[in-house]
């Protein structure tokens, strides 16, 4: 029963069907009693205040506060508000009422927080399941059956796909685990790493494949690409295609326990950088067979961690050729303390940290592929992702922009990205 709960689908229809007709029904049992003009006013009352409350609340969290790093949709600050307007209702329920009306009305506060948040989620395509919307870790710790220790050296190329035969035991399907990655040299607090291997790197003889680092949103977690994202199946179904072959994709922690936004630069917010770009490419290439060339190395981003694909392609490209940054920002940035808390009150290295400046200051890029992907209805990202990808095309990369129509701020807007940009990144990589 407990699995079955954990593992309910709150994005289905049935679902979403089920928790509003129960709420319906809630809300139904507290209106239609007899309407007298003391009641009519009450209820006005109490669902127009919850409604208000609903709107300032949405104001504030996306507008005001930028919380998520985005403006509430349409959709979503509707459902803030009817949340809010049922919460209201019930409220005034409770006066001068039967008890029974009274239970009723405790019944419906927790249905109408259920239906709303269920709401919103399908609307942003977050959490998949119950265990997701409750933070369960999802995937087991294990070995990754080709750990060797030391970095590996020189330059490796991708396995030629024409050549390679798969070996008669290899698996149908990848393996996603939990992996602890040290933050040897930044010493980055970070939580465990989410880590996909295709069938061909689970063999006993596997060929050298190309990675993608990818990075979640804040507030996010490793976890996101493959919960929301369905990284891994996107990926189980290239492999299917092709003898076993995918890129190795691992997620890891550029935001710590707590789930900051470390803007990705070394502060004291934390070396969320050199955490990315040094101790996990360290630990990838000194515990898997991958290749080693900078064409082979991807970085996949969705929002925040859009903006740190773009600041790290932009700053590094001698270690990755190529980035899918889905809603990136223009540049790293945490509310009116971004200057100070991150970059020692310099409005000169904040500047400096900005991809658009990182491209002037680099030049001409070679070799270089940059694919960004925005939601139509995302309007502040549009204008954000038009200007990274016009600086990009003037300084020489090979550049891609998509607007996912009628989508948002959300993982819809990341499958939409992921179906059009893969295609690229993946003949860039050698996959082609």
């Amino acid at each position: 029963m407990l699995a079955w709960l954990l593992h309910l689908k709150i994005q289905d229809i049935s679902f979403l069907a089920t928790v509003a007709g129960l709420t319906v029904v809630a809300v139904l049992a507290l209106i239609l009693r007899r309407p007298t003009k003391r009641w009519m006013l009450t209820a006005s009352i109490g669902v127009t205040s919850g409604a208000g409350v609903g709107y300032l609340l949405a104001w504030l969290v996306g507008d005001v506060w930028n919380l998520f790093g985005a403006q509430l949709s349409t959709s979503e600050t509707l459902w803030v508000a009817l949340v809010f307007s049922g919460l209201g209702l019930a409220i005034v329920s409770t006066w001068r009422s039967q008890w029974w009306r009274k239970l009723v009305a405790l019944v419906a506060v927790p249905l109408v927080i259920v239906t709303g948040c269920a709401f919103v989620n399908a609307d942003v395509g977050y959490y998949t399941d119950v265990s997701d919307a409750l933070g369960m870790q999802q995937y087991q710790g294990g070995a990754l059956g080709h750990e060797h220790g030391d970095p590996l050296h020189g330059t490796i190329p991708v396995v030629d796909t024409t050549t390679w035969t798969p070996p008669a035991d290899l698996p149908k399907a990848g393996e996603v685990l939990s992996v602890a990655i040290p933050g040897t040299v930044s010493h980055f607090a970070a939580r465990d790493a989410v880590v996909y291997l295709p069938p061909a790197a689970r063999v006993a003889d596997p060929p050298a494949l190309p990675v993608i680092i990818a990075l979640s949103g804040q507030p996010g977690s490793p976890s996101d690409w493959f919960a929301s994202g369905h990284i891994a199946q996107v990926m189980d179904a290239y492999a299917a295609a092709h003898k076993g072959i995918a890129p190795i994709v691992v997620s890891p922690d550029q935001l710590g326990p707590t789930a900051s936004n470390t803007m990705c630069v070394n502060s004291p917010l934390g070396n969320s950088a050199t955490y990315v770009t040094t101790d996990v490419v360290d630990w990838v290439t000194s515990h898997l067979y991958v290749a080693t060339d900078r064409d082979a190395w991807s970085l996949f981003g969705f929002s925040q961690g859009a903006t740190c694909s773009s600041q790290f392609l932009t700053g590094d490209p001698a270690r990755f050729g190529s980035m899918l940054a889905v809603s990136s920002e223009i540049g790293p940035e945490n509310g009116p303390d971004t200057v100070a808390q991150a970059f020692d009150g310099s409005q000169a290295e904040y500047a400096a940290a900005m991809p658009i400046a990182k491209m002037h200051a680099h030049g001409r890029y070679r070799d270089t592929l940059a694919v960004f992907a925005v939601g139509s209805e995302d309007s502040r990202y549009v204008g954000w992702d038009e200007q990274l990808h016009a600086a990009a095309q003037r300084e020489g990369m090979n550049t891609q922009l998509y607007v996912s129509p009628g989508t948002g701020h959300d993982w819809f807007t990341v499958a939409y990205g992921v179906q059009k940009g893969m295609p690229a990144v993946l003949a860039h990589m050698g996959l082609g």
